[in-house]
Order: structure tokens, then C-alpha cells, then sequence
């Protein structure tokens, strides 16, 4: 029995999903941890997340294009060149971590357009700090998640057939 188009789109993009999926409730999980240390630290921790993804959002959209010319190599039978976009996207990756540390010092500035209250704007800033002190290592896992999706891996636990 021939299994349907949508049961095969389905178990293609569940892993997909599901990553994009745990990176999101980080940082519910974080918000709703600081409630029990205080509604300020909950608001800022919840106004820091807004804030590191805002700033990230565009870079790690900006590196899944990988995943486009990887697939697109891949399916024109040119394996040999999809290492070589992937290494692109990493010395992208790299500049983009280094726009990001000149985001992170500004964003005192962007907790302030927000308006935010005098009780949660530090928290907010030290939490996006830190976030996006980590933002670099997000940016490299996009660089091999889109790879891996581009020649067609959707599951790290079996092997594609032309790899």
C-alpha cells in the first residue's frame, strides 16, 4: 500500500519542526523560570529573548540560504561542490558573529526603545547579552543543519542514499 503525499511530507518535516520548535521554548522555559524569582526578572528575561532573536533572526535566515545552493549542487549531481557552500556559509557565520558583537553592546539602546521599565531594562540587557553570546554557535548549526537538509539528510540516524 502506497503511502500518501501528505504522510511523506509529514515525516520529512518533523524533525525540521521539531528543532525550530525546542529553540523557541528555550526561551518560554526561561520566562517562565524567572517567574518564580520575580515579575521583573520575568519581564526582562522575556524582553531579552524578543531581543536576541530579533537581532539573530536575520542572520540565521540570511544562512539557510546553504541549504538552497546545497540542494541545488546536490541535485544536479554536483556532490563535490557542496562542501565548498558549506564552508561559504561558515565564513559567513563568522561575520555575522562579529556584527553581533557589535549588536550585543548596543543593546542597552533597543531595551530603551522598547520603553521598558526601569525594573526589568537591566535584566532584559544582560539576558540578551548573553543570548546572543551564544548566538554564534546557532549560526554554525544553521550552516550544518542546512547542509545536511540540502542533500537531502532530514534525520541525522540514517544515511541519505547518495551521500
Amino acid at each position: 500500500m502506497k503511502k500518501s503525499p501528505y504522510h511523506q511530507v509529514i515525516r520529512l518535516a518533523y524533525p525540521v519542526v521539531l528543532s525550530t520548535l525546542a529553540t523557541t521554548l528555550m526561551g518560554v522555559t526561561d520566562t517562565l523560570f524567572m517567574g518564580w524569582v520575580g515579575t521583573a526578572a520575568q519581564g526582562g528575561v522575556g524582553l531579552g529573548s524578543i531581543i536576541a532573536w530579533t537581532y539573530g533572526a536575520f542572520f540565521i535566515g540570511t544562512l539557510t540560504v546553504v541549504n538552497t545552493f546545497v540542494a541545488q549542487k546536490w541535485g544536479a549531481g554536483k556532490a563535490d561542490r557542496c562542501g565548498a557552500v558549506a564552508w561559504r556559509g561558515f565564513v559567513l557565520a563568522g561575520f555575522f558573529s562579529v556584527a553581533l558583537v557589535v549588536l550585543a553592546a548596543k543593546v542597552g539602546w533597543l531595551v530603551g526603545v522598547f520603553g521598558a521599565h526601569e525594573s526589568v531594562a537591566p535584566t532584559a540587557s544582560a539576558y540578551a547579552r548573553i543570548r546572543l553570546a551564544g548566538m554564534p554557535l546557532d549560526l554554525i548549526e544553521v550552516c550544518v543543519m542546512s547542509f545536511m537538509r540540502g542533500v537531502g539528510d532530514m534525520r541525522t540516524d540514517r544515511k541519505s542514499t547518495r551521500l
